[in-house]
């Protein structure tokens, strides 16, 4: 999925179907740091939504560091908290980051 301001492109969000698991991964959403707060990132994962329903897929799965302001986007679209791996991420300054996993149930 991709955003557009006129012809610049200011956000995507890549999904990855899984035919056999009748699941779609939500694997990159991006939004141009200019263009951030804009309700941008919210749009393109109703999108993701839209796409995996139409699919007629079971559910659409995300991963994201805890430190990362789209888990916020994810949650207040339904996304329920699925998991989490403690050192999935390269460490920062203050040790390992945690990724969080998402899941948004369409059945």
């Amino acid at each position: 999925m991709l955003a557009w301001d006129h012809d610049q492109l200011v956000g995507l969000a890549c999904v990855s179907h899984r035919p056999w698991s009748q699941a779609a991964n939500l694997d990159q959403i991006f939004v141009r740091p200019d263009y951030r707060r804009w309700g941008i990132a919210t749009r393109l994962v109703g999108q993701a939504i839209d796409y995996a329903r139409q699919e007629e897929l079971r559910s659409l799965l995300a991963e994201a560091p805890v430190t990362n302001p789209v888990l916020l986007v994810y949650l207040k679209a339904g996304f329920r908290v699925s998991g989490f791996i403690d050192a999935y991420y390269p460490p920062s300054r203050d040790g390992p980051v945690t990724a969080l996993y998402l899941a948004y149930d369409l059945v």
